[in-house]
């Protein structure tokens, strides 16, 4: 829902002229947005979110959430608010001289880039365990991703020098909007290098119909029940394997000789959240880890109007490798084609083998 919201600041606004504008609701790019609600960080700040949807659709949306519930305090009521727009929460702001809207009007999907300073400061403002490579943020007059690039003054369109300290280049299909002397920018979802791809119940059945041997999808599950089974136990090669694969390099440092009771805690804990997960997912018990997989954060080539585009049958896919062991390493390295399955997955076709 990210994509329909709208983020006003009224710092030089009295309560009463507040009102007025969030009573009548905001026009922006052609379309009507209501006042929707605020986190605790926004009331200090006189900030809310409204929303591009009719007034009914936004009562429905406030009572799915329990926020018009009469015995639940106003304090509880705005938790409930943060709790619906926790990623918003991690924001960030740039001064004028350091982002720059540029008109891209042959490509209607908005996206641009970030400098590796403006990925470093994220990856401190969201607690991140390496600079992402590729980012969602909302922001005034943009609602996109931002791909880390070393040199921005490149990669534009426009005349930049390289020596004017760009952090961020928006690319939008129309006129930018005035954004005044900084720009606030909410960060929606980040790349997340270590994070392990599993199967569902919907791309093991499409699988399935595009030939994959079932023998296989089975033996694939087989192994992951196996591995969350001995997850804890004094045995390590299931716990390395798993702490390998997930990134997490501290914890595997503390079994590197041994278990220990701190680490054995930490991994069951560990172990009980996929079993949740397990359960939860989608409703159903199918939840299944691929070991030469990584979730990623998919966007369409940056560069499509460039001599080096991808072609329509290319990836680039460059996964963080540093935690596998040499062997592991070179099963990625070695890859020519990955499969790509999005998610959420609703048909076969939007399955593809990339080079």
């Amino acid at each position: 829902m990210w994509n329909k919201l709208l983020i006003i600041e009224f710092s030089s606004y009295s309560e009463d002229e507040i009102n007025g504008v969030l009573s009548k609701g905001v026009e922006y790019d052609g379309s009507q947005y209501c006042f929707l609600g605020f986190s605790a960080s926004q009331l200090r700040t006189k900030t809310c979110f409204l929303i591009n949807e009719t007034d009914k659709e936004v009562t429905d949306r406030r009572a799915k959430f329990g926020i018009l519930s009469d015995a639940i305090s106003f304090t509880d009521r705005v938790a409930k608010i943060q709790h619906m727009f926790e990623p918003f929460e991690r924001r960030l702001q740039l001064n004028e001289d350091k982002f720059k809207f540029e008109r891209n009007a042959g490509n209607n999907v908005l996206s641009g880039f970030m400098s590796p300073e403006l990925a470093e400061t994220i990856k401190t403002t969201c607690g991140l365990a390496k600079a992402p490579s590729v980012v969602q943020v909302i922001c005034p007059g943009f609602s996109g991703k931002l791909v880390r690039c070393d040199e921005i003054a490149s990669a534009a369109n426009e005349d930049i020098s390289s020596s004017s300290g760009i952090k961020a280049l928006l690319r939008i299909p129309d006129a930018a909007v005035n954004c005044g002397n900084s720009l606030t920018m909410g960060i929606a979802d980040c790349a997340k290098p270590y994070q392990v791809g599993y199967l569902d119940v919907f791309s093991v059945m499409f699988l399935d119909g595009l030939g994959v041997k079932r023998k296989d999808l089975l033996e694939l599950q087989s192994y992951y029940h196996h591995m969350l089974k001995k997850l804890g136990e004094a045995e390590l090669t299931s716990a390395k394997f798993f702490l390998r694969q997930n990134g997490r390099k501290e914890l595997l440092s503390k079994i590197e000789n041994g278990m220990t009771p701190e680490a054995r805690e930490t991994i069951c804990r560990i172990k009980s959240d996929e079993i949740k997960e397990m359960q939860d997912h989608d409703g159903t018990k199918l939840r299944v880890l691929v070991p030469k997989s990584r979730e990623v954060f998919g966007i369409v080539d940056p560069y499509h109007d460039k001599d080096s585009a991808l072609k329509s049958d290319e990836c680039v896919f460059i996964p963080c490798l540093d935690c596998l062991n040499s062997q592991e390493q070179e099963q990625f390295e070695k890859a020519d084609q990955v499969l790509v399955i999005p998610l959420p997955c609703y048909t076969s076709s939007d399955i593809r083998i990339l080079s």
